[in-house]
Formats: C-alpha cells, structure tokens, sequence
C-alpha cells in the first residue's frame, strides 16, 4: 500500500509539509492528508481536536442535575486520526536525541500521571501543529508548546518526490 501511495501523495505540497512534524513519519503523514481530506470543515483547532478524538467528551442532558460528566471519552469522530496522532506522539516521545524537549515535557507529566495519560496532551499537541500547517499552508515552525525545538526535521527527499528507483528492464 505504501509502494502505490508514495509516488502519488509524496509530491503533494500538504504532505510535505505534514512530513516535518515531530514524529510523523510517511504512513502517519499519508494517513493525515487523506483523513483530513479540506481542513474548512474545522472552523478551529479545537474543532478539529474534538474531531480526532484527542480531548475528552462531555454529555450534557439538558440542564438536569447530576448527568453531566466532562471527563468521558467518547467514541464520536475520527478514529484513523486518533491513532495516526498517538502513534507520532509515541514517536516524538521515544526519540529523545531528536526531540529533548518533547520528552521533557512528557516526563514532568509522566511524574503525576500513567504513561497513557500523559501522552496525550503530546498527540493534542501534534494536532493543534498539523491543523496549523494545513490551515495556513506554512510548513512547520518548529515550536512545541511555546519554545523552539532544538532540532527539526527535514525533508527525506529533493523538492521533485522521492527516489526513483531504476527499472528492471535496463
């Protein structure tokens, strides 16, 4: 699947720019670009969050006492997204020679919370990142959460696409 997507989604100026978020590798930034589809149907960043599934839910019955609950997950929205962020966050998280600072900043939570929880603010994060990049077509500006990243990424081929590889019939 990967080998029949490359070649059409690599050159697409919006998963160019989703490549260079932290922890977003070629599937992730795929499966963003295609899940996504036309950032206009989020009127806002916490709009698209709520979409990915990456905030908790709320139920509310109309005003009566005791039924509302904030903190409950929710199945509503996009599943494909959720993951495609947690996967990223992991990664961003796990390559601490390439990212020091999101680690850091997982670890002061990781002190008060489990793992499962604190890494999510780190894929909410990621969202907020990718929806700004796709809202204004500006590549990534390398700042998590305030402060500049010490590294960032760059592009794994020349402006043209990826490699191409010879044809077996030379």
């Amino acid at each position: 699947l990967e080998r029949q997507l490359l070649p059409t989604l690599t050159p697409d100026a919006d998963v160019r720019r989703l490549l260079r978020i932290p922890g977003a590798g070629k599937v992730a930034a795929f499966t963003l670009h295609l899940e996504i589809g036309g950032i206009a149907r989020s009127p806002d960043v916490r709009a698209f969050c709520s979409y990915g599934r990456l905030v908790p839910g709320a139920k509310h019955s109309g005003g009566k006492a005791a039924t509302e609950r904030g903190s409950a997950r929710t199945k509503d929205g996009n599943r494909s997204l959720t993951l495609a962020f947690s996967h990223a966050a992991v990664r961003a998280i796990r390559y601490s020679l390439y990212y020091p600072e999101i680690r850091a900043w997982y670890r002061q939570r990781l002190r008060t919370q489990g793992a499962t929880v604190a890494r999510a603010p780190v894929a909410e994060e990621l969202a907020r990142i990718a929806y700004h990049v796709r809202a204004r077509r500006q590549p990534f500006d390398g700042l998590f959460k305030g402060p500049p990243l010490s590294r960032t990424k760059q592009l794994q081929w020349p402006a043209g696409g990826p490699p191409r590889t010879p044809s077996p019939a030379a």
